[in-house]
């Protein structure tokens, strides 16, 4: 059957951070990514914590599209992202190589593990947290479609400044 299967079990969290490279829906619509997408919607309707943090690399017209789910107020940019996982609860991490689209969902060969190790669990998403309270900003709304956030778009790096006293 289909990974998306899994996602029923969104009922019994509290929480599900997840963490990407991006979110790529099909141009026919529909999907294992779609029904995906649509559990952590459905999930959000339901009270559940969700947060998101994809690259710079996710596409504008994919964002829009998280729209549609109620998913585009859970989702941060963030640079340099290549990593896979999600943190459920404090309790569960998934870490993968699955790639969120839908030839990575449903058709390629991916290897995942889901550690169900509460220490583990809270190592990970304090890393989650830091990445979503400092390095990580909401984009740009309204991208035209199929762009990607451009560097200007991102929060610039503080900077020390050296005393200059003379």
């Amino acid at each position: 059957p289909p990974r998306s299967t899994l996602f029923p079990y969104t009922t019994l969290f509290r929480s599900i951070f997840v963490q990407l490279q991006y979110i790529s829906f099909p141009k026919t619509g529909g999907g294992d990514i779609t029904n995906i997408v649509q559990a952590l919607g459905d999930a959000v309707k339901r009270g559940v914590d969700v947060r998101i943090i994809v690259s710079e690399f996710q596409k504008g017209i994919n964002t829009e599209h998280l729209a549609d789910f109620g998913l585009d107020t859970h989702l941060k940019i963030m640079e340099g992202v290549h990593n896979k996982g999600i943190v459920v609860d404090t309790a569960k991490v998934l870490v993968s190589s699955e790639n969120w689209s839908e030839q990575g969902v449903s058709v390629n060969r991916d290897a995942g593990l889901i550690i169900d190790n509460a220490d583990i669990a809270a190592f990970f998403e304090k890393i989650f947290m830091e990445d979503w309270n400092t390095r990580s900003h909401f984009p740009e709304s309204k991208l035209p479609s199929g762009s990607t956030i451009k560097k200007s778009a991102r929060p610039k790096k503080k900077t020390s400044q050296k005393n200059t006293k003379t």
